[in-house]
Order: structure tokens, then C-alpha cells, then sequence
């Protein structure tokens, strides 16, 4: 069976089911699906994708579809796993800081009698 990946680039999940399996494209994360479902999720490999927005309740009238189209355009499918890019956090990219090494006991540290 063939699978693709899915990356959710929206600014919310999703939950979609197909032939009986329940999918969640949480944003940014990738998800294995078989290429059926993805082709009937999200119309995935077709030109007309009309019904997969209604499907998916994302448009109720014409006046909708360039929102629904373009939300739909923002879910990523690919045949390979896709590459996650994270912003690391400001001190991974920093210098260590360096350990003060201790003075060895008796050395300069006590005062004169």
C-alpha cells in the first residue's frame, strides 16, 4: 500500500477519517496516511477539489471558496517524509558558560592570624 505525508501548515488542527480510520493533523507535524485517503481527504492527485472542501465543511456557499481553497493549499502532501525545520532556542546557539574552577582548600583563602 502506498502512503504520503501530510504537513498541517494551518493555524489549527484537524480531524479527519477515512474508510474507517481516524486521522489528526495537528499543525506543523508530519502524518503518514495511505494515498487513498489522502486522495479522499484532501483530493489529493485531482484538479477539481470542490468536494473535498464542502467534505471537510470548510465552505457553504461560493462566496466561500477562495478561503476554503486556500486553507486546503496549506496542508502539504508529499510521497517523502518531510523535513521539519525547528527554531532552536537562543542559548543552544550560545557559547558555554565557563566553570570557575575552586580553589584548593588552605590556598589564599584563610585569612593571616
Amino acid at each position: 500500500m502506498s502512503t504520503v505525508w501530510v504537513v498541517n501548515k494551518t493555524d489549527a488542527d484537524l480531524n479527519a477519517g477515512w474508510a474507517g480510520a481516524q486521522y489528526a493533523f495537528k499543525q506543523n507535524a508530519p502524518v503518514e496516511i495511505p494515498l487513498d485517503a489522502a486522495q479522499n481527504i484532501f483530493g489529493y492527485g485531482l484538479d477539481n477539489k470542490f468536494e473535498f472542501v464542502v467534505r471537510l465543511g470548510w465552505t457553504i456557499s461560493s462566496n466561500d471558496l477562495p478561503q476554503a481553497y486556500e486553507r486546503l493549499e496549506k496542508f502539504e502532501i508529499s510521497v517523502e517524509r518531510p523535513t521539519i525545520y525547528r527554531a532552536s532556542s537562543p542559548a543552544v546557539d550560545q557559547t558555554p558558560v565557563p566553570v570557575i574552577q575552586r580553589r584548593e582548600r588552605g590556598k589564599g583563602t584563610q585569612a593571616a592570624a
